[in-house]
């Protein structure tokens, strides 16, 4: 289940720190992040930069070394669609929570509207199941080779 929860923000997490860190580079990838360099680093701030930076990344390495399942995927599809409806019905959407009514400025890469986010986060879901399968089978064969010294990689 956190596998296939997971998957849903890893995508979008990955675009964000690339975009907090053009940001600070001096150039926008996407502006997502704007809202960082906009208020200052505030404790809300720094709390925002700790949850997009460290929590995907960090659930998807202590994953990656289990075998991803369509089970996980099952999980994902549930929680896109309560994520969608609680964030309609209890945020303003001058927030942008959850980049669903405004796309958080990536329309200039997209076309967006409301209805289209449950099709992105879709997509972003099963791009993170195929990130997580190209990092399993790649880990998967790293231990083979340190596990088999006779190898020809240590020969």
């Amino acid at each position: 289940m956190i596998k296939g929860i997971s998957y849903l923000g890893l995508v979008s997490q990955i675009l964000w720190i690339l975009d907090f860190g053009s940001q600070a580079l001096g150039f926008h990838l996407s502006g997502i992040a704007d809202y960082i360099y906009l208020e200052g680093f505030t404790y809300t701030n720094e709390v925002s930069i700790g949850v997009h930076m460290i929590v995907p990344v960090t659930v998807f390495l202590f994953g990656v070394s289990v075998k991803p399942t369509y089970k996980s995927l099952i999980f994902a599809f549930p929680y896109i669609v309560f994520l969608y409806v609680a964030t309609i019905l209890f945020t303003p959407s001058s927030e942008d929570i959850n980049c669903i009514f405004l796309g958080c400025g990536n329309t200039k890469y997209l076309p967006y509207n409301i209805f289209l986010w449950p099709l992105y986060a879709t997509v972003s879901t099963l791009i993170a199941y195929g990130i997580h399968l190209l990092f399993y089978y790649g880990w998967s064969k790293v231990k083979a080779c340190f596990r088999h010294p006779s190898s020809s990689t240590f020969r």
